[in-house]
């Protein structure tokens, strides 16, 4: 139990590499694991009510609960190749996994009870952010091709059936987006920078939460059928909207080329949005109704906005045009339908000068 306590506190420092902390957790899992499991049981209130109080309040507030259960998950997420795999392989693991992230989802607001109310940063916001490439890992490919993993059904049936992820998805990305656009303007566009280092935590989380939305449509049909039904288009696109102008800002060189919060990696997030939104209109058996819903959404619009990359940031992690896959459709439905629009344009405007030219005659 110590162990799981100490595990709240350590700082979840960028990158992938294995320290002895997070050795230590990996190698004593089963032992932290049972801890986790009976603080979710007794501690946290059930998944899809949270307004329903926890078992037993009195070993611990839902706030010292929250990050009991979580944080340790987070740790081996970003540190450790071996807890990635277990998060990919474990039934067990993975259940758990899937009803916190429902839990954390259905969360109304930004303070848990017990929050003692010491950082400007609510731990809801920080839970749902981090979650996303928890949740990410859970239904991504092994780094190891040889090592057996569980089948993306495991993971939908563990949260409750297909409607429950789709909505709990879409909710955590139009939640993240508003957590991300809330943030104050930066003092200073640093990497020091406090709100900097916020916006960067709220970006990465759209990042993943794209990257699992196309993960689970592509794989599965009922996904993807239910994922065009319940508006992911249209979600997809009004984040990118919202959110584009938050972090495409030309700011020094310092930060700009930084490797984890540079504009490279800021402009990245909306290119996830944008795959996705292309893998859905390929894959969709309606592909007319899912164009429809980009193009209501304002994908058109937002292309010519989000796209722009600022003058100096030339180092760019995405091809250059007609090397880029699925997302190069999207750029071609821009091109029709400006040409399309200036056809009806001009057509209206010769309409026009001949009804001019009669009324005269």
């Amino acid at each position: 139990m110590g162990l799981v306590k100490i595990s709240t506190v350590v700082p979840l420092a960028p990158g992938s590499g294995d320290d002895t902390m997070t050795k230590y957790v990996v190698r004593r899992w089963d032992e932290i694991y049972l801890w986790m499991r009976f603080f979710a049981r007794n501690c946290l209130p059930p998944p899809y009510d949270v307004s329903v109080a926890p078992p037993r309040p009195d070993l611990c507030n839902v706030f010292n609960a929250a990050k009991m259960c979580i944080s340790p998950l987070t740790i081996i997420c970003t540190r450790s190749e071996e807890g990635r795999h277990m998060l990919r392989s474990s039934v067990s693991v993975q259940h758990y996994i899937a009803q916190l992230w429902i839990l954390v989802g259905n969360i109304r607001g930004n303070v848990l009870p017990g929050d003692p109310g010491t950082t400007s940063d609510g731990l809801v916001p920080m839970m749902r952010s981090t979650f996303a490439l928890t949740n990410y890992v859970c239904v991504s490919e092994s780094e190891d091709p040889d090592k057996i993993i569980l089948p993306l059904s495991n993971y939908i049936h563990a949260a409750g059936g297909v409607k429950p992820v789709v909505i709990t998805l879409l909710k955590y990305i139009r939640r993240i987006t508003r957590d991300a656009v809330g943030v104050e303007e930066p003092r200073s566009w640093t990497t020091c920078d406090e709100n900097v280092k916020q916006l960067h935590i709220y970006t990465v989380g759209l990042h993943y939460s794209f990257q699992f939305l196309e993960t689970i449509s592509r794989q599965d049909a009922s996904c993807r059928v239910q994922l065009i039904r319940q508006g992911s288009i249209r979600t997809v696109v009004d984040a990118i909207n919202q959110i584009s102008p938050r972090i495409l800002v030309q700011a020094n060189e310092e930060l700009d080329f930084d490797p984890q919060m540079g504009l490279a990696g800021r402009q990245n997030v909306l290119w996830s949005g944008y795959s996705y939104i292309a893998s859905a209109i390929l894959d969709a058996e309606d592909g007319v109704t899912a164009v429809c819903q980009a193009i209501n959404a304002g994908l058109l619009q937002t292309l010519a906005k989000a796209v722009v990359c600022p003058a100096h940031a030339n180092r760019r992690d995405h091809p250059p045009r007609g090397c880029m896959g699925g997302i190069e459709l999207l750029f071609l439905l821009a091109t029709f339908f400006h040409i399309r629009q200036g056809r009806r344009l001009y057509f209206l405007t010769l309409v026009y000068r001949a009804k001019c030219s009669y009324g005269k005659t």
